[in-house]
């Protein structure tokens, strides 16, 4: 059977005006899209509209990779698609490459400088990390950087790599225009003290001068009710749920307080973490703990709720 045939939303194709034109006159396009408004698919656009290969699709992430592939497989289903990373190292004869940035590190002396007519870098934000940098730079091709988040903590600028934006797209711009949904954001406070041991605390600290750390103190001064209440809110909604969690033991203990519930985290492996994301995708499962992962690169649609605890 037939794919039915991938209809652009009404902002990619000016996009994809956008970096063809950048990418033939200066070798270089930045694109900032907030998240959902499908930046990879706009990509995948693009390099079909300039129609050269070997195309060379770099992340640093194996799920990032995977839904690129995915995607890339609506817009070229005849194309060849290699993989390299980890163990996988297939890309004989293949036209669009999906490569870590790591194992492209690892292994960057095997190839050719002029091997790929066209690098997309995905995540660009990450950019500056200089192995990440190295393996960009390696490549001489034009080069197309996709993210939703390009202003960086370290105030380091990716513009000196990939050049200004020449699509951008922020999260403020795609809920004013309607592209996205509004959100609807919940607030819960620590407001159930533990009075005893509020008690007690004061009495070590000011009586007796002792120094506790503030970590102990907050575990002990707030009631262990607080994740039955957060449970029981995130209850009394049907949406997909992303509970991010401060700790394993913590993503353990908030899946016990909710139904219909897997976690996902580095101490259970891959193959366990990705049947934990396939069964969220696919409805197996409403809700997901996680630790330290889905900051980003994550393509879950209908997720609707989020919260952070």
């Amino acid at each position: 059977m037939a794919q039915p045939k991938l209809v652009p939303w009404p902002w990619q194709p000016p996009a994809v005006k956008a970096i063809v034109s950048a990418l033939r006159k200066n070798g270089r396009a930045l694109v900032v899209m907030a998240t959902a408004l499908g930046k990879t698919v706009t990509s995948a656009l693009a390099i079909k509209k300039v129609n050269t290969r070997p195309v060379i699709f770099l992340a640093h992430s194996k799920d990032i990779l995977r839904g690129a592939r995915k995607d890339y497989a609506k817009i070229f289903p005849k194309l060849k698609f290699g993989v390299f990373h980890g163990t996988t190292k297939d890309i004989e004869g293949a036209d669009i490459v999906f490569a870590s940035l790591q194992a492209m590190h690892r292994n960057l002396s095997k190839f050719n400088p002029h091997q790929f007519r066209w690098l997309i870098f995905d995540e660009s934000h990450h950019a500056h990390a200089r192995t990440f940098r190295e393996v960009v730079q390696y490549f001489k091709c034009p080069r197309l950087a996709l993210t939703a988040t390009p202003d960086r903590m370290d105030l380091k600028d990716i513009r000196e790599l990939f050049g200004e934006e020449v699509v951008n797209l922020p999260l403020e711009k795609a809920i004013a225009e309607g592209w996205l949904p509004r959100i609807e954001y919940h607030l819960v406070t620590d407001d159930a003290l533990n009075e005893r041991y509020l008690q007690q605390l004061a009495k070590q600290v000011l009586v007796a001068g002792e120094r506790l750390p503030l970590d102990q103190i907050r575990k002990r001064l707030f009631v262990k009710t607080r994740d039955k209440k957060i449970a029981k809110i995130i209850e009394g909604y049907s949406e997909k749920t992303i509970v991010f969690c401060q700790s394993i033991a913590h993503a353990n203990h908030l899946a016990k307080l909710l139904k219909s519930s897997m976690i996902y985290h580095s101490g259970q492996g891959w193959e366990k973490n990705k049947k934990a994301l396939d069964d969220l995708r696919n409805g197996v499962v409403r809700r997901i703990c996680v630790v330290d992962a889905f900051n980003e690169g994550i393509d879950v649609p209908d997720v609707g709720l989020v919260v952070f605890v």
